[in-house]
């Protein structure tokens, strides 16, 4: 993504701050469910988060981690000041930064979270680089994904097109979405030294999940999105 394009997202995830708040709207979901299955789905991966230093990477106003707050440190990291300023009221510790070059010292954190952030992500390598370095050793590290090989959200997509070309959406304010395949995410996470990788895949709208070692075909063809999780 250009310089020019980032300024473009950052100024609408703004906007929408400013029209809808802190809430599910002002970020990516498709809906309000789709943001309860999400943050149910992770509830595995922090369950033992206690006394911990967490990074959020693209935390958005950290609606998602701020059941977490309690017990951790959480840093929220955008590129927005005024969408941390948000993450702040919620008790995460805001960071106004980039995740190429994250403004985190090495190996400080327990647990380091990049969620919904691959889409506008051209650069996986260092992105997933970042991550690591900014990680424990033994720390944990989870990455999550909208599922772009799903049957289903190809339909959705495809059905979108053709509403768009016939002229009922006259304007759509969103970037087109950069494509990362689970394959591609776990080699680079293997690559840069993540060990005990497990997935977890998303069925909205079904409030469904399950955890799963592999990466087979039925599970991405089917699933809406999935999360991978793993040590430093």
């Amino acid at each position: 993504m250009s310089n020019t394009d980032q300024r473009k997202l950052t100024k609408e995830y703004e906007g929408l701050l400013r029209k809808y708040g802190s809430t599910f709207k002002a970020s990516s979901y498709f809906s309000k469910r789709s943001f309860e299955i999400e943050k149910r789905a992770i509830e595995w991966w922090f369950k033992d988060a206690k006394n911990c230093l967490i990074a959020d990477i693209g935390s958005g106003p950290g609606i998602l981690t701020e059941d977490y707050t309690c017990k951790n440190d959480i840093l929220a990291v955008d590129l927005s000041y005024d969408i941390v300023k948000a993450a702040a009221k919620k008790k995460h510790i805001p960071v106004v930064g980039d995740a190429y070059i994250l403004p985190i010292s090495d190996h400080v954190c327990d647990m380091t979270f990049v969620n919904g952030l691959l889409p506008n992500i051209h650069n996986l390598k260092k992105l997933i680089q970042e991550a690591v370095r900014i990680t424990k050793p033994n720390g944990k590290i989870y990455i999550s994904n909208t599922n772009l090989e799903s049957i289903f959200r190809k339909m959705y997509l495809y059905l979108k097109f053709i509403i768009k070309k016939s002229g009922l959406f006259l304007k759509n304010k969103n970037m087109p979405m950069i494509k990362h395949n689970i394959k591609d995410i776990i080699f680079e996470m293997h690559s840069a030294g993540v060990k005990e990788i497990e997935i977890i895949y998303i069925y909205y709208p079904l409030k469904l999940y399950h955890i799963s070692k592999t990466h087979s075909l039925f599970s991405r063809l089917i699933s809406s999105g999935y999360g991978i999780a793993g040590r430093v």
